[in-house]
C-alpha cells in the first residue's frame, strides 16, 4: 500500500469515526430529551437539541443566580459590623452635626462616658470616654485606632484595657495637643491636651468616678516616639494616671506622656 492509499484510508476512517460519534450522541440526546423532558414528538431531533440546550441554559442561569445570592447572603453575614468610616465611607465634618449624632456613633464604636477629667493648673475640665474592649482584646489595631480617633472627637479617651480610677493598675488617657484632622479641628476637644506638656511635678490631675473625687499628682513627664508602645503596659502596685499626647504640638512626630500617681 503507497503512502497516498494509507493517507486515504485514515481519513476515511477519522471521518467514519466522527459520524459514528455524531449518530451516538444524537440517538443518546434525543431518548434522554424524549425520556425527561418530554418535548412534542412531532419536533425534529435537532429542534428536541435545541429545546433541551435551550432549558440547560435556563437551568445553568437560574443556578448560578442563585449562587451568586447565597454567597452574598453569606458574605454579608459573616463579615464584622462595622462603621462606615472603616469600609470607606465619610466622616461628618459640621461640628454640630457630629455633636448633634455624638451619642449614636459614641453607642455605635462601642464607646461610652465613664469618668470625667479635670487639670486645675491648665484649666482642663473634659470627659473620659472608656471604648469597649473588643477590638483590643481581638488585636484588630487598625479598628482600635478608629475606635480611639472617632471617640476624641468627643473627649479626653481612656484605652480599653485601663485601670478604674483608684484601682492599682495605670488608666491611660489620651487627647489631642493639636488637631490631626479637619474634623478634628472642627471639634472643641481638637486642642484638649495642648497644654499638658506644661505640667510640672506636684501639679494635681483629678478623676472623677461616680462622684468620687480622686487626686493624682504629677511625678514626671517623658518624650517618646510612637513606636514605644511599653508605655502601654500594665502594672498592679499602685494607682496610676497616664496622659498622652502628640509632641511636639502641632505634630505628631513623638508623644508626651504625663505620670501622676494617687495621692493618699
Amino acid at each position: 500500500m503507497t503512502q497516498r492509499q494509507r493517507r486515504d484510508v485514515a481519513y476515511l476512517f477519522a471521518c467514519g469515526s466522527l459520524v459514528a460519534s455524531l449518530l451516538f450522541w444524537t440517538v443518546l440526546v434525543t431518548a434522554h430529551t424524549q425520556q425527561n423532558l418530554q418535548f412534542p414528538p412531532s419536533q425534529s431531533v435537532w429542534e428536541g437539541v435545541l429545546h433541551t440546550m435551550g432549558i440547560l441554559t435556563e437551568d445553568i442561569v437560574k443556578t448560578d443566580t442563585e449562587v451568586l445570592h447565597g454567597a452574598a447572603f453569606n458574605t454579608s453575614a459573616s463579615v464584622l459590623t462595622v462603621p462606615s468610616e472603616v469600609i470607606g465611607g465619610t466622616v461628618p465634618s459640621d461640628t454640630s452635626d457630629a455633636n448633634d449624632n455624638g451619642p449614636d456613633e459614641l453607642s455605635q464604636w462601642e464607646v461610652h462616658a465613664a469618668y470625667s477629667l479635670s487639670i486645675p493648673s491648665l484649666g482642663v475640665r473634659t470627659p473620659i470616654l472608656l471604648p469597649s474592649m473588643r477590638f483590643w482584646e481581638n488585636k484588630q489595631w487598625n479598628l482600635l485606632e478608629e475606635q480611639m480617633q472617632v471617640s476624641l472627637n468627643y473627649g479626653s479617651v481612656a484605652y480599653p484595657h485601663s485601670a478604674i480610677p483608684g484601682e492599682p493598675g495605670n488608666l491611660i488617657i489620651a487627647g489631642h495637643s493639636s488637631p490631626p484632622t479637619e474634623r478634628a479641628a472642627e471639634s472643641p476637644y481638637g486642642s484638649l491636651f495642648q497644654h499638658v506638656p506644661e505640667l510640672s511635678p506636684g501639679d494635681q490631675i483629678i478623676v472623677t468616678k461616680n462622684g468620687e473625687r480622686l487626686t493624682y499628682v504629677v511625678s514626671n513627664s517623658v518624650i517618646v516616639s510612637p513606636t514605644q508602645t511599653d508605655i502601654l503596659r500594665q502594672q498592679n502596685d499602685e494607682s496610676i494616671v497616664k496622659l498622652i499626647t502628640c509632641y511636639p504640638v502641632g505634630t505628631t512626630r513623638d508623644r508626651m506622656v504625663v505620670t501622676a500617681r494617687l495621692q493618699k
